[in-house]
């Protein structure tokens, strides 16, 4: 073997355990995220999710606010947040103001399941307004009927 072959060896090599090391990290990564995720979830694993009512309020799992206001082609249900939100910016349902999809069973609707999850509809309620109103409709909630219209 030449010694050009033998530097060049030896840089694979070295190139291997690089890449060897930065694999590693990358999947400890994953596994930490994965673990972060299966915590937060944890206090919902006994709970199964309500079925989203078309022009309802509900609490979900982690005790947000939501107004489910329409479905759309696809029977996925829509939903608005109005206290709350799983606090992901990458993702639908962050804060409040923000839209986000449900499947028919309740669950938050999402190719990749993560924490989004504590967004799926635990209990549906019915809210009144102290001031003597009627029952709390999109109407009733300054800018909501604008919201939900666009």
């Amino acid at each position: 073997m030449s010694r050009a072959s033998i530097e060049e060896r030896l840089r694979s090599l070295m190139n291997e355990q690089e890449d060897d090391e930065e694999n590693e990290r990358s999947m400890s990564a994953i596994i930490d995220r994965l673990r972060s995720i299966r915590d937060a979830l944890a206090p919902f694993r006994e709970l199964i999710p309500v079925k989203p009512v078309v022009g309802s309020f509900f609490l979900t799992l982690n005790d947000s606010l939501v107004y489910v206001f329409g479905t759309d082609d696809d029977g996925d249900a829509r939903a608005l947040v109005l206290r709350g939100g799983h606090g992901v910016s990458s993702s639908s349902g962050e804060k409040p103001g923000e839209r986000y999809f449900l499947d028919s069973q309740g669950y938050f609707r999402t190719n990749s399941p993560e924490i989004e999850l504590v967004m799926s509809l635990k209990q549906q309620i019915s809210l009144r307004l102290d001031l003597g109103s009627d029952e709390l409709t999109p109407a009733t909630i300054p800018g909501l009927k604008q919201e939900l219209d666009t």
